[in-house]
Order: C-alpha cells, then sequence, then structure tokens
C-alpha cells in the first residue's frame, strides 16, 4: 500500500503531454549524442555504420573492435585507453554503456577519423560530415549537448551554470538533480519532492510536466493513466478521462486526454512510457481556449527537456566549508539578564523584553551585514497562554487578566511540533512559493529537560520539535529552520491548563549561505549565558535551574546539528534516487564485501561475476560463478 501511495503521490502533475507527440530523444531507432561527465558522447554503433566500420563483439571481455581498411581499432567499456593499430591512444573519456548501446567521447572520432561536426540548435540535432562524402550523420541532441559541444569545440571546460541563454528569450535552466530545460525567460521552472519537474507559464497557466517513474513492481501504463481523475482531482477539479488508447505494447506506452474545471474549462493530454518497472511521464496542458495556440510552445519546451549528469553526494560533500567566522559576546542591553556570542560586524538587536514581573523573554536578532542572514532567538511578539473558557466569556484570542497586572492569551495548547509548523509560516511569511517541511518531534531534547524537572521537582512537562522551511524571494532561494521547546502546566482542582514557549531559536538564509547561518545559529545557543546574580534577583533561584538551562542549551544544539545533517542526507539521497530514476538505473551491493555498482533497473534480482552485473526475474542465477547482490 506503501509503494501504491508512492506512485500516487508521484502522479500530482499539473498538465500532460499532446497524445500523437513522443520525444524526439525517445523515439525508438533514433540516434543520439550524449552529454556524460563534462564530454560530448556519440553512439558507436551508428557512427561506425555511417563511418563504414565493421564491428565484432568480445561479450566475455565488454570488448568491441571495429575494421575499415588498414584502420582497426578496439575501446573496453570503462577504459580511459583504446587501442589503434595495436598501439594504445588515450581516450577523452572512458567508453559507457547507456540502454545497450556503447558510447565514445566525440573526441575520439575527431581525432582519429577526421570527422567535422556542426550542430542545429533549431532541430537539436548534432550533424557529423566527411570531406571524402557528402553524406552526413545526424544525432538528436539536447540543447545540453549543444552547448557541451560547442565548449569542448572550443577548448573550453564544460561546467554546469544554472542558466544560459540559448536563443532570444528563453533560457536554460539546469538543475542539480540532472535535468535541463529550455524555455521562455520569466517561466516558473520547479521540482515537487525530488521526483517530478514542473515548467509553467506565469501568464496562460500552462505548462509542461515530467515524471521519471521507477516502481516496485510492474505496473501497465495505461493502469496509470486510468487512476489519473482521481489521483489529479486536486489539481484538475472535476477531472473526467476523455480518450484512452494503447500506442505500442513495447515498450508499453499508452496515451490519455482529461478534461476539467478549474475556474475555466482546461484541457490535459498525457503519456506514460513503461519498460518493465521504469518509465517516464511527459504532459503538457492548459486553459481550453487557448491550447492549440500554446502547444507549439509547450512542445518546444518538452523537446528540449533532457537528463544530465546529477549533482553527486560527494560533490556536495565537497563544498567549501561556511567561512572562518570571529565572534563577539553580546550582553542584554535593558537588565543585563543574558548574553550570547555573535559574529563580528554583524547587526544585533533586542534584549530582554519585559511585560510583567514574572512574563519577560529573551529576544535576539542577529542579521548580517548583506542582510542575507537572519538569526533569531526569541520572539517580544509572544505570550504566556491559557486554555480559552468561553463559556466565561474568554474565547480564543482573548485577552485574560490573572491578578497583579499579568495578562495572559486565550490559546489552545499548541505542542512544539505544531507551534514551529506555524512559526516557519510566519518567519518565511514573505517568501514566493513557501514550503513548510514535516515537523520532527524531538523527544530526547524535551526527554532532558523533563529529566530535569523531575529531578528538581519541578510541576511541568515539555515538548520539543524543529521544521524546516524554503522558498524564493526575489528569485534567491531561500531556506529556513525553526526550533522550539513548548512548556506546559496542567491547572489543578478544576483550573484551565497554562502553557507558554520555553526555548524559540531560528534562522532564514539564502539557500547558498544556510551552513553559515547554521554555524551562527548553533555558536549562539552554545554561548548563550543567563546571568547568575540576575537569575537569582528575579527568581531566587539556585544552581539547580542553571543546571536545566545548561541541558536546555545542550539539547537544542543537539537539534540543531541533527536536523541540519539530516537535511543534507536526505537531499543526498533524494539526488541519487533521481538520478537512478532518470537514468533506468538501480544501486546494488554485495552484502559480503559492501562493493556497490550501478545496475540497470526493472529486474527483480541481481548478480555479479568480477565486475559483470546481470538482473533476472526470479532467482536463478545466469550461471553458477555469479553471486547474489542486493538493492539498496
Amino acid at each position: 500500500m506503501h509503494k501504491v501511495r508512492w506512485l500516487v503521490l508521484g502522479l500530482l502533475v499539473l498538465a500532460a503531454l499532446i497524445l500523437t507527440y513522443v520525444p524526439y530523444y525517445l523515439l525508438a531507432g533514433t540516434p543520439r549524442a550524449l552529454f556524460v561527465n563534462g564530454h560530448t558522447m556519440v553512439p558507436l554503433r551508428p557512427v561506425a555504420k555511417w563511418l563504414g566500420m565493421q564491428l565484432t563483439v568480445d561479450p566475455q571481455n565488454h570488448a568491441i573492435t571495429g575494421k575499415q581498411g588498414d584502420f582497426t581499432c578496439t575501446v573496453i567499456v570503462g577504459s580511459a585507453t583504446a587501442s589503434v593499430n595495436g598501439g594504445q591512444v588515450p581516450l577523452p573519456a572512458p567508453a559507457v554503456q547507456r540502454e545497450g548501446e556503447t558510447y565514445l567521447p566525440l573526441g575520439f572520432f575527431v581525432s582519429n577519423r577526421g570527422i567535422q561536426t556542426t550542430g542545429d540548435a533549431r532541430k537539436g540535432k548534432l550533424i557529423l560530415s566527411r570531406q571524402d562524402t557528402a553524406n552526413t550523420l545526424r544525432l538528436a541532441a539536447s540543447p545540453r549537448v549543444l552547448h557541451a559541444w560547442q565548449q569542448e569545440a572550443l577548448g573550453e571546460t564544460v561546467e554546469n551554470e544554472e542558466i544560459t541563454t540559448l536563443r532570444t528569450g528563453w533560457e536554460i535552466h539546469r538543475h542539480a538533480l540532472g535535468f535541463q530545460v529550455s524555455c521562455p525567460a520569466g517561466w516558473d521552472v520547479n521540482t515537487k519532492g525530488g521526483t517530478l519537474v514542473m515548467v509553467r507559464s506565469p501568464r496562460d497557466r500552462a505548462g509542461i510536466l515530467v515524471i521519471p517513474l521507477i516502481m516496485q513492481q510492474q505496473v501497465p501504463a495505461a493502469q496509470i493513466l486510468r487512476n489519473c481523475p482521481s489521483v489529479l482531482s486536486a489539481i484538475f477539479p472535476g477531472a473526467n478521462l476523455v480518450e484512452l488508447k494503447q500506442l505500442r505494447a513495447q515498450p508499453d506506452e499508452a496515451a490519455a486526454t482529461l478534461s476539467f474545471q478549474n475556474g475555466v474549462a482546461g484541457q490535459a493530454n498525457l503519456l506514460c512510457s513503461m519498460n518493465g518497472r521504469c518509465g517516464m511521464l511527459y504532459a503538457i496542458g492548459g486553459p481550453k481556449d487557448q491550447f492549440v495556440a500554446v502547444k507549439p510552445t509547450l512542445l518546444a519546451v518538452l523537446k528540449s527537456f533532457t537528463f544530465t549528469q546529477p549533482a553527486s553526494a560527494t560533490a556536495a560533500s565537497k563544498e567549501p566549508p561556511p567561512p572562518q567566522i570571529a565572534y563577539e559576546r553580546w550582553t542584554d542591553p535593558n537588565e543585563h539578564a543574558f548574553s550570547a556570542e555573535v559574529p563580528s560586524g554583524w547587526q544585533v538587536s533586542g534584549g530582554l523584553n519585559r511585560r510583567h514581573t514574572v512574563d519577560y523573554r529573551n529576544v535576539m536578532r542577529v542579521v548580517s551585514p548583506d542582510g542575507q542572514i537572519t538569526v533569531i532567538c526569541g520572539d517580544e511578539n509572544l505570550h504566556g497562554y491559557m486554555k480559552p473558557i468561553p463559556e466565561f466569556g474568554f474565547a480564543e484570542g482573548s485577552m485574560y487578566p490573572s491578578g497583579s497586572g499579568l495578562m495572559m492569551q486565550c490559546k489552545t495548547y499548541q505542542p512544539a511540533t505544531r507551534f514551529v509548523q506555524l512559526y516557519a509560516r510566519k518567519l518565511g511569511g514573505d517568501l514566493d512559493a513557501l514550503s513548510i517541511g514535516q515537523p520532527c518531534n524531538r523527544p530526547e531534547a524535551a526527554a532532558a529537560m523533563n529529566e530535569g524537572c523531575t529531578r528538581y521537582h519541578l510541576p511541568m512537562s515539555y515538548t520539543a520539535g524543529d521544521v524546516t522551511f524554503g522558498g524564493n524571494l526575489n528569485g534567491v532561494p531561500v531556506r529556513g529552520f525553526v526550533t522550539a521547546s513548548v512548556i506546559f502546566a496542567r491547572g489543578l482542582n478544576g483550573a484551565p491548563y497554562i502553557w507558554g514557549i520555553d526555548t524559540l531559536y531560528g534562522y532564514r538564509a539564502a539557500a547558498d549561505q544556510e551552513a553559515t547561518a547554521k554555524a551562527v545559529l548553533t555558536h549562539l545557543v552554545q554561548t548563550f549565558r543567563i546571568d547568575p546574580q540576575w537569575h537569582q534577583r528575579q527568581q531566587g533561584m539556585t544552581n539547580t535551574t542553571l543546571a536545566i538551562d545548561r541541558e536546555k542549551t545542550q539539547a537544542i544544539s543537539n537539534m540543531i546539528t541533527s536536523t541540519f545533517n539530516e537535511r543534507n542526507r536526505v537531499t543526498d539521497e533524494s539526488s541519487r534516487k533521481w538520478s537512478n530514476a532518470t537514468l533506468g538505473q538501480t544501486d546494488v551491493s554485495d552484502p559480503n564485501t559492501g562493493e556497490t555498482w550501478k545496475a540497470t533497473a526493472g529486474h527483480n534480482y541481481y548478480w555479479h561475476k568480477g565486475d559483470t552485473v546481470v538482473g533476472t526475474p526470479t532467482y536463478d542465477p545466469p550461471d553458477i560463478d555469479f553471486s547474489p547482490l542486493q538493492q539498496w
């Protein structure tokens, strides 16, 4: 059931593909160039046939030999050299296998066979030619491949810059998850859950969608499309399946048309292509009365979509560490109640905010000189809260005078996980496309504080939690984090309960400065100190309550670090899964040695002999020398 739910979530889409359209780089028999590890790669068999070379294959050694007249070359998949007329020649990049085809770097043929290359960005073609013949070979090439080919032709290093103008008024968007797409400037390009890509026009609500699918079990393409009216009901209210037809059996491809009502009549056309347990869903759609007019643009955008080399977890781990920060101690200017270390030169505001003798809170707001990072501690707008008593005129949100001038706000209790979610909405309220993550309960932090309360006989209990959020501000990606502990005291003898925010920390920062924001927040928490003399004057407390504060500080610091590390781990894991889905691969490992391989997805079982990995539908090894592998 969990796997089916994952499929349903993955199919939440904005629009769908025109019935009769199949992307050019998926058409059977269409040779295409690829971009692999910074190099333009071309398929060996079509190029060899065009050159008039005869190929022989040695499957045991993964070697392919091509002969034409007095020219002989042998390449081995994965090797960085090739044998040319008996001598070893270095390759610009090792030969690779993709979708059953062997690919060699284009530079090998340019150097050894004298071919020339030209590109046609409008038609998406890389054209190979020779001086001794008028025949040319046209390879389908995405904008990313053509861009890489141009840079290689100029002797430049191919880099993964974010956006490069391809044609007048259009841009190429490249994403670290491993895809790129060209679209008119101003269109929105985003991913949802690391599994689907949406590209939308800001004006006419038309757009495209691409979803790589890798299933735990084989699901017919037509069945996936039949489920769309229900799973798309939140996006397409009143969606109806107008037409469904099977396009071909192998690969399994089906197409459908949806109609819907979302203020105006809309049309959405879907195409699903499955090969075993792997497949793709492509889509275009928009208002019905504009569909014909916008269709050429949508098809051009979809036609430009291609997968690229995703940013790996290893690359992410090699990001430069946050800059060395010089800190200085900042002291509460109001009552000298607390202090903490903050970066030198950053703007700091706040201090002890007191509403009553027993109603006060510590507040700090630390802002970087460029305004890209804001770190918070506490909030002067928070109150002490009490259970609403509507029968006595104290409804939700009203103020209750508890005596001696102390005012409490009537508000239903919110555990920490609920509070951080609501506060993240406040902290990120000015962000476009605000997305708030699933709040995380932190029982280990609450346990440390609750243990202290029990140890020192304090009649209260705590919950603790944190949440991450993100969005965009003026086109700049922003990330944020909120952590809080909430204290709860149940009323005695029928009295209403009271509760409040005991600790509150967080940050929001430009995405590329999040590591610095996390470091500053962690340092602030670790160096936060309550002045002992002020503490004793305020409540006559002893060192035991200060010990609880120290335990809270350590628990909060651990929460910040673990949440940041977990988000990086999840991001790396999403990148790995996205890479597998887009390339039709899966990760397998030897349970005895821990050695790992990439293998073609879609099989139930995997086996290896040396570096040869083979998949089978049943638990039967292809040979007696093969050992079983595990998927992960």
